[in-house]
């Protein structure tokens, strides 16, 4: 998608949300392995597992695990739903929206990305008019 006043916003992309144990797995890696120190980050929550035992779990459960063997793991399940921040409905395809290079400010399922651009059209056809 191009904006039409500067030709590019490289904020807004399509994604779909990985699900399987690998991907998982490897947001996970991203998230808590620093490779500056070649350590993994700790949890600053009481009672959990280490980000390394849980990263191993992922890596060992099969291709087609569930979404609640994945949960069960890593003790929530953050890191295999996302919803609509306009609609609140969970999907699997969002289109990001990031201030900047890792702050993702929304994520929009198909629907109200649809629905948000039918308006910017709008839009600028009534100013264009005007």
């Amino acid at each position: 998608m191009r904006c039409g006043m500067c030709g590019s916003n490289p904020f807004i992309t399509a994604e779909e949300v990985p699900y399987s144990p690998k991907a998982v797995a490897a947001r996970w890696e991203k998230q808590y392995f620093d490779d500056k120190t070649g350590k993994w980050k700790a949890l600053n929550l009481l009672g959990v597992k280490s980000a390394a035992s849980i990263h191993r779990a992922l890596l060992d459960l099969p291709d087609d695990a569930s979404r609640e063997d994945i949960d069960a793991i890593i003790g929530n399940d953050s890191w295999t739903t996302t919803s609509c921040d306009l609609c609140f409905d969970e999907c699997t395809h969002v289109v990001k929206v990031n201030r900047d290079e890792y702050d993702t400010r929304f994520r929009l399922c198909q629907q109200c990305a649809t629905d948000i651009g039918a308006a910017a059209i709008h839009l600028a056809d009534s100013l264009e008019r005007a």
